[in-house]
């Protein structure tokens, strides 16, 4: 059994292995221009007598944690062939993914979860998924209210055209408007085209600059001989709130030509304020799930207010690196991260650990699950302030 990075040549039967694993087999042959796509830097595969056996993705994020932007790897493609399931093949796979991230120096990963239990299992935690929210396009028009004549603007363009422009933005904005938020570090022009087939995406500008931008597909269909069309916005991204302003009057302006609108919004209450006249429709995908990789680097220059100081000794059975006794201390409104000798305060899981960096779950949830043990009071409050329950937005699918 050998553990490695596919190969060029292995790029056929590693899509044999995904047909088999996440869509309906066909005895069809793969084309070569199917094997374009495959970013063979980012898989690894698990080998037996040559025969490729199992799979996973890496690939090379950037996320925001709480406004700060860390390495990530973002896990997918975990395959396997029945025959060889059961075995710990795929347990072998994420300890390997896990040596690899944190070589590349991605300090947390994030993946969307085929079923959260089995996950747990790797030291994974349930985080929130975002909103898709489904109303009336004209549950929009308060919206429009623009005056003729202003410094506003709109661009609508092919996304396949405008890759540097869109992530450029994305990488401004994002991180700070978004907790959760993936960027790519790189993305082949080959895969960016797939991700946004068929997408416009709309740039709102104030004298020439752009200020906010929105991806979104536009489908439609007959029922009962009436076609009936909707807008789906991907995702929403502003500078300010005038911004914001003028992106929903821009959809706002699809009133006589779309009956509904859906939006990938974020998880939060002012999404019900977005519209009016309506009764939302609102639906969930499966939560994300997180972990940390390298706890030193993870936490490293967080915001994190006061001066205090927490020791907390840590225990992660699958990166060992990350087992024994830490310092987590506040200076200037930012935290660091050492090693140490003293007395912990804190004992904790790395499931723990992770839902207290991404928020997932508030310190008194993880104390009445017993998936923590704070021994005195200050403690517990300086963790509550650095740490108050937050929820991640992100569209990237993976």
């Amino acid at each position: 059994m050998e553990i490695r990075k596919i190969t060029m040549k292995d790029r056929r039967a590693l899509l044999e292995l995904y047909h088999y694993a996440y869509t309906e087999w066909t005895d069809r042959e793969i084309k070569d221009e199917e094997l374009e796509d495959i970013i063979v830097e980012e898989i690894y595969g698990l080998f037996e007598n040559g025969s490729l056996l199992s799979s996973v993705r890496i690939h090379d994020f950037e996320q925001s944690v709480r406004g700060v932007i860390k390495e990530c790897g973002g896990v997918a493609g975990i395959a396997t062939y029945p025959e060889a399931r059961r075995k710990g093949y795929v347990r072998q796979l994420m300890q390997k993914a896990f040596k690899i991230m944190r070589q590349q120096g991605q300090s947390v990963t994030m993946l969307d979860p085929f079923k959260q239990s089995y996950y747990e299992q790797f030291g994974y935690v349930a985080a929130n998924a975002p909103y898709l929210v489904e109303a009336p396009v004209k549950a929009l028009n308060h919206w429009i209210k623009e005056k003729p004549g202003s410094d506003w603007s709109y661009e609508r363009v092919r996304a396949v055209d405008v890759k540097e422009d869109y992530l450029k933005f994305v990488r401004e904005v994002g991180p700070r408007q978004y907790h959760g938020y993936i960027i790519f570090n790189t993305i082949p022009d080959a895969e960016w085209k797939r991700r946004v087939k068929d997408s416009i995406i709309v740039f709102v500008k104030h004298k020439g600059k752009t200020q906010a931008l929105s991806r979104y597909r536009i489908r439609g269909e007959r029922i009962k001989g009436r076609f009936h069309s909707k807008l789906h916005a991907i995702d929403l991204l502003w500078r300010s709130l005038e911004a914001r302003d003028r992106l929903f009057s821009f959809y706002a302006k699809h009133i006589d030509q779309i009956d509904e609108i859906s939006i990938h919004a974020p998880f939060e209450p002012q999404v019900d304020h977005w519209f009016k006249d309506t009764r939302l429709k609102i639906e969930r995908k499966a939560n994300w799930m997180v972990r940390i990789v390298d706890v030193m680097k993870a936490f490293e220059n967080l915001p994190g207010a006061g001066e205090d100081g927490v020791t907390f000794e840590l225990a992660d059975n699958e990166c060992p690196w990350n087992n024994g006794l830490f310092s987590l201390q506040s200076e200037k409104g930012k935290l660091h991260v050492t090693k140490s000798s003293g007395q912990p305060v804190v004992k904790t899981s790395i499931q723990a650990l992770s839902s207290l960096l991404y928020g997932t779950l508030p310190l008194e949830e993880l104390e009445f699950q017993g998936r923590l043990t704070i021994n005195e009071e200050w403690a517990r409050h300086t963790l509550q302030r650095w740490f108050p329950p937050l929820p991640l937005y992100n569209v990237v699918y993976f």
